[in-house]
């Protein structure tokens, strides 16, 4: 098992990761909680592949309160969140319970902001099914839920109690949430991760990546320390885990959420790499790179091109700008990236008439 251990202070926490530890997660719950009584919020996808061996490990040793939701985006919505509060209230759970959020991105954004904000806070625990899980979003303690005008537009940091990462679920992932996840692992090697790089130049293609997923969970999650360590309420350093989802963002909404996460984060970094270079602002490799691995695994981003026109109205709503100012995460050379304030007329100025990326 490989272990990264966050240092918050009192909000510390470990990092789990290993092959088939969800066939004992139960007892890996017990070492971590001494309740009696837990709360699993899931999607339905993941119900039907994993949730009947989870329910029998966990009733073992608890009583267990199920609450299964649609898959997708669309559950991270104001109603999905009021239905979570409420069956956790329907069904008395109190805080010295336990909630675990047991499946995708979706899941653990939503299930965070539910634990944040009931009785004012309860333990959760990270169970993420999905390669973006994994790599990113179980990790740091941001969660949210979204709103028709933007993404995670509402939310709280809030760490949990552990992740616990069995990469052995991504084996029932179709290519679509593969590639989503393997975008995450892209940021990595652009901002920070040497160790990633070299993983995605020896992978042949995407079928390649549950031979090295261990490896990128893990260096992905260490890169993530990193940044949440320094500065865990995204005020400064960690900033620079948004490359790309300043674009990116607009991209899923004008989609309406049917572009998944991590594509769209992809064009994002790729359309900012090419701006960075016009600008002088970042070096040509990192667009070779970005161009290089999109066409190895199969993003096929020059059939989603899309007017910048289509997604300014996104812009003004992302909570990345701030007095008119939007935080540009620049990556300058590979592994090195940096913040670079500008105004939004100037950004708009720069990206009007485009198709991006």
């Amino acid at each position: 098992m490989s272990i990264v251990q966050m240092n918050l202070g009192e909000n510390s926490y470990s990092i789990h990761i290993q092959k088939g530890i969800l066939d004992c997660v139960a007892e890996q719950i017990k070492t971590l909680y001494k309740g009696d009584r837990v709360a699993v919020v899931t999607d339905r996808n993941v119900d039907g592949l994993y949730g009947k061996a989870l329910k029998d490990q966990l009733e073992e040793s608890f009583e267990v309160l199920w609450i299964p939701l649609p898959p997708g985006e669309s559950s991270k919505s104001i109603r999905h969140y009021g239905h979570v509060l409420e069956q956790l209230a329907d069904h008395h759970i109190q805080r010295s319970d336990l909630v675990i959020a047991f499946g995708g991105g979706v899941i653990g954004d939503l299930t965070g902001f539910a634990a944040a904000t009931y009785l004012r806070g309860i333990d959760y625990i990270q169970i993420p099914t999905t390669l973006l899980s994994q790599v990113d979003s179980s990790v740091g303690g941001k969660t949210a839920i979204n709103l028709p005008q933007g993404k995670n537009l509402v939310g709280a940091f809030y760490q949990p109690k552990a992740v616990l990462i069995d990469p052995n679920t991504l084996s029932t992932l179709p290519k679509r949430e593969l590639l989503s996840g393997l975008g995450e692992v892209i940021k990595y090697a652009c901002i920070d991760a040497q160790e990633v790089r070299h993983i995605l130049d020896q992978m042949s293609d995407l079928t390649d990546i549950h031979r090295y997923a261990e490896d990128l969970i893990l260096h992905c999650c260490q890169s993530k320390q990193r940044f949440v360590e320094v500065d865990p309420l995204d005020k400064g350093k960690r900033m620079i885990l948004n490359f790309g989802h300043t674009l990116g963002h607009g991209f899923e909404a004008e989609s309406n959420y049917e572009m998944s996460h991590g594509k769209a984060v992809v064009m994002g970094m790729l359309a900012m790499a090419k701006l960075s270079k016009e600008q002088g602002w970042g070096q040509s490799q990192v667009v070779e790179h970005l161009e290089k691995w999109t066409g190895k695994f199969g993003y096929a981003i020059e059939e989603e091109a899309i007017p910048f026109k289509a997604i300014q109205t996104y812009l003004m709503n992302d909570k990345k700008v701030n007095q008119n100012k939007v935080n540009l995460i620049i990556v300058e050379s590979m592994g090195q990236a940096t913040i670079r304030p500008l105004a939004v007329d100037t950004f708009n100025q720069l990206l009007t008439g485009r198709r991006l990326p």
